[in-house]
């Protein structure tokens, strides 16, 4: 089927067509609670009255615990929310927020996610490592063939 490199060249453009539009397809959504997909941190940023009495998704750091406070970085600075019926936590710690906005700056917890930070990095060191191991072992058992346009297994050795 895809047998001749031109052929492969134009199968690897409309995918990696369709990757980019998926992209801009995705980047073009609008928050929909029907959908799962609930206003966040851009979105309170922007318009916070708008989204009053509706559910959120928003994360922070956590900069005080009485009340419990979040700090919030996004695009176009940063706020402070106070979180009600929140989770025991200490200062420092990211917190995932699902729940209700409330006028002044508070949210109604309904659900909650408490990360500390090295979790963050450690999950990012252990992909990396996947990633590289990964390589090696593609690297080892394969090899590309530039006439062809192909991927190829690399030959057995005659000794092994």
């Amino acid at each position: 089927m895809l047998d001749t490199p031109r052929v492969r060249l134009f199968a690897l453009g409309i995918l990696l067509l369709a990757f980019v539009g998926l992209f801009v397809a995705y980047g073009a959504l609008e928050p929909d609670p029907a959908l799962h997909d609930y206003p966040g941190d851009e979105e309170l940023a922007i318009d916070y009255d708008r989204y009053v009495g509706q559910q959120v998704d928003i994360g922070g750091t956590v900069i005080a615990t009485d009340p419990l406070t979040i700090e919030v970085d996004h695009e176009h600075g940063t706020d402070t929310y106070v979180i009600r019926n929140g989770p025991e936590t200490a200062v420092g710690q990211d917190l995932r927020v699902f729940g209700t906005v409330r006028p002044d700056g508070e949210l109604l917890a309904q659900e909650t996610i408490v990360q500390e930070r090295w979790e963050l990095a450690y999950m990012y060191l252990v992909s990396l490592l996947a990633a590289g191991w990964l390589v090696v072992r593609a690297l080892r058992h394969w090899r590309v063939d530039p006439q062809a346009l192909a991927v190829i297994p690399h030959k057995e050795d005659a000794d092994a």
